[in-house]
């Protein structure tokens, strides 16, 4: 006796149809859509709704007007799980568990908008990854006071040209340089009087200042090797710097 193919997928479709599988995946040849299928099932439904929790808290912590919490029937709901699923790969990296790791992820996220919203933090990943190596750098810092002066001297430095007084220690994807400047001043074991005032001599020729970022590096090198061979300086020879 034959089998009746499609009465039976009716009748299978038919008991089905109260149920739901929230974690199914489709099987697809188009690359877009196997990429999404498999976010989907990197941001299970617990994870998400913690993520959205952690949202609507850090908002509320922050003062912003008119905040409630994203539901799975949102609009937005979409954007929560594509969220989840790069604060969990962030969480992995970091080695961080999932609820402090996403509420460091979208702490960072929200520090570098004006206005919050959410489909601009699924392409902000790797900008959040950097601020992140950045905060933890400057927390490890070994000599955190010679830090402070370095970008003290800076600040000095940038308002006598400009008159403009800037502060980057709010700022951890600036400030973590003036860390990194002060590991190579102490390989090169030269004063970061010497050394600052090098690096914005050299940039006088084009009425330019060096950015924090220029001041770690090969080329901050060859500026200080050129104002110490302008200047006379041999920190070898004598206790003032000066060659006899």
């Amino acid at each position: 006796m034959g089998v009746n193919v499609l009465g039976l997928t009716k009748e299978i479709l038919k008991q089905a149809r109260p149920y739901s599988l929230n974690t199914r995946l489709v099987i697809t040849s188009t690359e877009k859509l196997e990429h999404k299928a498999g976010r989907v099932l990197a941001s299970p439904s617990t994870d998400a709704n913690l993520m959205a929790r952690i949202i609507y808290m850090t908002r509320k912590r922050m003062k912003h007007i008119g905040v409630t919490q994203i539901k799975p029937s949102s609009k937005d709901w979409g954007q929560v799980k594509a969220i989840t699923a790069q604060a969990t790969e962030f969480c992995i990296d970091v080695d961080m568990p999932k609820k402090a790791g996403y509420t460091e992820y979208i702490d960072i996220a929200f520090s570098k908008m004006v206005r919050p919203n959410l489909q601009k933090i699924t392409s902000m990943h790797a900008s959040i990854c950097e601020t992140y190596v950045a905060k933890k750098e400057i927390q490890e810092d070994p000599y955190p006071d010679i830090t402070a002066k370095i970008h003290e001297y800076y600040r000095m430095k940038v308002a006598t040209k400009t008159g403009l007084v800037n502060n980057f220690k709010g700022t951890p994807d600036k400030y973590v340089w003036f860390v990194r400047a002060g590991a190579l001043m102490r390989a090169l074991t030269v004063p970061l009087n010497i050394f600052l005032d090098a690096q914005f001599e050299a940039m006088d020729y084009r009425n330019a200042l060096p950015d924090p970022s220029q001041l770690v590096g090969q080329k901050a090198k060859e500026r200080l090797n050129k104002y110490m061979f302008e200047h006379n300086i041999d920190l070898r020879k004598n206790g003032n710097g000066k060659r006899n």
